[in-house]
């Protein structure tokens, strides 16, 4: 009885692996777009005359042996700062500030040279940005900031007058000596 038990399990195994493999081999078919090709805008242009292009022939493989070294290098930049951002963030007790400044460095740039890279068209990022762009504000012309005599920020744009910003914690009580009393 367990032989029969088994032989049934295996050729319902092998049926089922039969049926997953005739619905997932022609799906990407399903999926192709039959329309007229189309002439790509990122497609190098040809030569007229159908000569060969021997300045980007020349320009593709410098970038194919420039990328024998750069690639392995980026790579293992990318994963090391990518573990370094992580203790980055664990040592500082999940700061994620300070973790996406050391992933957005390393994780970030280009992984790939390219002909126009290499012919100075296009700058070549190793390393991503340290820094994000600043956030935009609307209605703001220009915005200062300094810091109080008591240690809170007070924060100032164009003509309107300061106005004290809340402490951050730890600075204390925020107002005059007059204010709490104290003489």
């Amino acid at each position: 009885m367990f032989k029969v038990t088994n032989r049934v399990s295996q050729t319902v195994s092998m049926a089922t692996l039969a049926l997953a493999l005739l619905i997932a081999v022609p799906a990407p078919m399903f999926a192709q777009d039959f329309s007229p090709l189309t002439a790509d805008p990122a497609q190098v242009p040809q030569p007229a005359g159908g000569g060969v292009n021997w300045g980007g022939v020349g320009w593709g493989a410098l970038s194919v042996f420039a990328n024998i070294p750069y690639v392995p290098a980026k790579v293992l930049y990318a994963l090391t700062g990518g573990l370094v951002g992580a203790g980055a963030w664990a040592v500082t007790a999940g700061n994620t500030q300070v973790a996406d400044t050391v992933w957005r460095s390393s994780l970030g740039g280009d992984y790939v040279l390219t002909p126009g890279m290499l012919q100075g068209k296009e700058p070549i990022n190793f390393a991503g940005p340290t820094s994000t762009a600043p956030a935009a504000t609307a209605g703001v012309k220009s915005a200062t900031a300094s810091n109080s005599p008591l240690g809170a920020t007070v924060a100032s744009s164009g003509p309107s007058p300061a106005v004290q910003a809340a402490p951050d914690q730890g600075t204390g009580p925020v107002g005059s000596r007059a204010d709490r009393g104290i003489e």
